[in-house]
């Protein structure tokens, strides 16, 4: 809608102010509004003077001629304004403001906009409200897993220690000797302490068993350097499970499940379950120097075709080994969970960082 406003109007909200030159100056606004409209052409008819509005809705016509002249203001999706003034020689005219109505056209697309903008924030929200539910239920049912793992450890320790127990017994009794039981020398797997000979009267020599001595040779390390029996045992389980992106049990596992499950079962620490996560993680100490990689560090790996990502994850072992649940496929021809060497081409190139956990990321 076109409207005409009479010179008295425009008075009513100016003020006029002397100089050489007759200019108008203002700012144009949506009607009720403080919202500036930029671009909006503002021109004398009749004339060759008009100018746009800049991005604050503002403009000045200079070298107005004189006497009465027709104002238009206009710009798509808004009506077009028209006003008249009467330009005297040496006066500013300094406008508040020139307020244009919006079309119904346009009205009508913010609206559209407007909602499918709150369409899109439901919908996001949404999606990481399904996200955080699907992380806590996954944090639950490792929870629950570690909860019955932990009691069988219970069991299999009081197993251990009555077995302990007899074994000192009887060598005490064959050596005709008083021997004291330091309970304390009883440990679970994975306990870097050792029975103290001073408690002992005896000499007791642990044999090795057949998951140190088999993986002393894949490593191509002394046997009594697998120390760490729950670790070689959870990899002993886990070895040849297929690699299925994804997946998170024994059908199928990718990388970061499979390091999040070792670390919670050998480390009783509850790690991230991607690779990016887990080398993002706060909890994460990264390092890029390989000769300071210890057993049980994460190994970060880039991936090919965006170097910028990390794709991979695996977890070091001894001797340049890591293990890891890779898509490539071994000398066997199979795929999933395997102990690679880090000195081969293809994970040496990929490498990025290891990485040592420093504290449990619960």
């Amino acid at each position: 809608m076109k409207k005409i406003f009479l010179i008295c109007l425009l008075f009513g909200m100016a003020v006029v102010s002397f100089a050489q030159n007759s200019n108008l100056k203002s700012k144009i606004v949506e009607e009720g509004t403080s919202i500036t409209v930029e671009g909006a052409v503002v021109a004398i008819n009749g004339t060759s003077l008009a100018e746009t509005t800049n991005k604050n809705g503002e403009f000045i016509i200079n070298n107005i001629p004189l006497g009465e002249q027709i104002v238009t203001v206009s710009k798509k999706g808004y009506e077009t304004k028209i006003f008249i003034l009467n330009i005297e020689k040496g006066l500013v005219f300094k406008v508040d403001k020139i307020e244009v109505v919006v079309t119904k056209k346009l009205k009508k697309a913010r609206k559209k906009l407007r909602k499918q903008h709150e369409k899109e924030q439901e919908e996001r929200l949404k999606k990481v409200r399904k996200e955080t539910a699907k992380a806590e239920k996954e944090k639950k049912k490792l929870e629950k897993e570690l909860i019955k793992q932990k009691e069988k450890e219970l069991k299999e320790l009081a197993k251990e220690r009555k077995k302990r127990e007899k074994e000192i017994k009887a060598l005490a009794k064959n050596n005709n000797s008083d021997v004291k039981i330091d309970y304390k020398s009883i440990v679970k797997p994975n306990d870097t302490q050792t029975v103290s000979t001073s408690d002992v009267d005896v000499n007791i020599v642990e044999p090795l068993n057949e998951t140190q001595l088999k993986y002393a040779k894949i490593l191509g390390i002394d046997a009594n350097a697998v120390a760490n029996t729950m670790l070689y045992e959870f990899i002993d389980k886990w070895s040849g499970t297929n690699y299925l992106i994804g997946g998170e049990t024994k059908d199928g596992i990718d990388c970061s499940s499979f390091t999040q499950r070792l670390f919670t079962k050998v480390y009783d620490n509850y790690i991230e379950r991607t690779a990016e996560k887990q080398f993002n993680s706060r909890f994460t100490d990264k390092f890029s120097d390989r000769t300071a990689l210890k057993e049980g560090d994460l190994l970060f790996f880039k991936s090919f075709s965006d170097p910028t990502k990390i794709s991979h994850v695996g977890v070091y072992l001894q001797n340049g080994r890591f293990v890891h649940s890779t898509s490539s496929k071994a000398k066997s021809g199979l795929n999933g969970v395997q102990i690679s060497n880090l000195t081969n081409p293809k994970w040496a190139q990929r490498f990025v960082a290891g990485g040592r956990r420093l504290s449990s990321g619960n």
